[in-house]
């Protein structure tokens, strides 16, 4: 007696945002077609979020939405601590002597035109800035 084949169901992850890592069954891939009653693990990752993961089981062809959750973003502050104190100082490109950042933001700084710098805000500092005088020639 022949065995008929098995009822085929399409199984499609739609992941938010729309550019997460999806896994079905342990593969990279947003959509698998599998027997009727299987079982599809399903696992959704993208840097800066809470991963999702889960299964759902093939009793017809079916899209399940996966919607991410953003992590929450650390804080930083970057405080200028020019002498003389009365330097102006710029931090990405306003004038003012402290910023509040999200972590690992670059931050750059200028005082007068004689200083400028770089910063990635791993964490809340202070940075001193000495001026060198300019001499008049």
């Amino acid at each position: 007696v022949p065995v008929p084949d098995p009822v085929m169901f399409t199984i499609t992850i739609n992941p938010t945002p729309s550019d997460a890592e999806v896994k079905l069954n342990g593969t990279v891939q947003s959509s698998v077609s599998v027997a009727s009653g299987s079982s599809v693990s399903y696992e959704v990752s993208k840097t800066g979020y809470t991963p999702k993961s889960g299964s759902v089981v093939a009793d017809s062809t079916k899209t399940v939405d996966v919607t991410l959750e953003a992590l929450p973003v650390e804080k930083v502050t970057i405080t200028i601590n020019p002498t003389p104190t009365d330097a102006t100082v710029k931090l990405n490109g306003v004038e003012q002597k402290t910023i509040e950042v999200d972590k690992g933001n670059e931050v750059s700084k200028s005082d007068y035109v004689t200083k400028s710098d770089t910063v990635t805000a791993s964490s809340t500092q202070t940075i001193d800035v000495t001026l060198d005088a300019v001499v008049a020639s």
